[in-house]
């Protein structure tokens, strides 16, 4: 068995959907599709190992995605992200810190979405006045 040099399947050369020579080497492939993935680039296939083959997840929809045949690619601040389509591309960089869990580090404390209530500093909105017995001199 010979395996396609670009996805990684085994395919029997009898019966290989397609084949291509490379530097006097010939490559069997599963399907037609493999073949012109491999003739495009044929360096970015030769020397991948099953070990070396990574899925990568697709920052917006979350599909895994084999990154030698990702619809599209973007490189932001220094990391490439994989995608399953132009669409998903597309909405990452519109936003791309909305796709990516952490993308600056630590944020410090939230404000509250709650009135009345404070994230850290112990004042927050009012939800209206306040008891008479908390204010000083109202009771008196």
């Amino acid at each position: 068995m010979a395996k396609d040099p670009v996805c990684g399947m085994k395919v029997d050369p009898t019966r290989a959907a397609a084949t291509a020579e490379y530097q006097g080497e010939t490559y069997y492939f599963c399907a037609p599709g493999c073949n012109t993935l491999f003739e495009k680039q044929p360096e970015k296939y030769l020397g991948r190992t099953q070990a070396d083959h990574e899925m990568a997840k697709d920052p917006v929809c979350g599909m895994e995605v084999d990154p030698a045949q990702a619809a599209a690619t973007v490189e932001y601040r220094g990391e490439t992200y994989y995608f399953c389509a132009p669409g998903c591309e597309a909405l990452f960089k519109k936003q791309p810190p909305k796709h990516l869990q952490d993308p600056d580090g630590p944020r410090g404390p939230r404000p509250s979405l709650r009135p009345g209530i404070s994230s850290s500093s112990g004042r927050g909105w009012s939800n209206g006045p306040t008891p008479a017995s908390s204010r000083p001199g109202l009771l008196d």
